[in-house]
């Protein structure tokens, strides 16, 4: 085996490849959501899904959005709430 797809191989199955493989996965499924149809993939779409569930859930996006809300639903402020709090003091 080519030194190169050895290490490829042991850097896929490190905590940082798996991180990077789900972080692709996440935004390739993205991105391939909102393509037209005829043009959308859905088994392609589909499969990232199954392997993005199943052997790379590493990555998750937070948005800004989904912070907001999930802070104001603890009762907790978020992060720009600190900060607008800080500068209008």
């Amino acid at each position: 085996m080519k030194k190169e797809i050895k290490e490829a191989i042991e850097f896929a199955q490190s905590l940082r490849g798996v991180y990077i493989i789900s972080q692709a996965l996440h935004y390739g499924i993205k991105e391939l959501e909102k393509v037209k149809s005829p043009h959308k993939e859905f088994s392609n779409i589909e499969d990232m899904k199954f392997l993005k569930k199943n052997l790379f859930s590493l990555y998750i996006d937070f948005d800004k959005k989904l912070l907001k809300k999930l802070g104001k639903k603890n009762g907790k402020s978020t992060n720009d709430d600190a900060i607008k709090t800080r500068n209008t003091t």
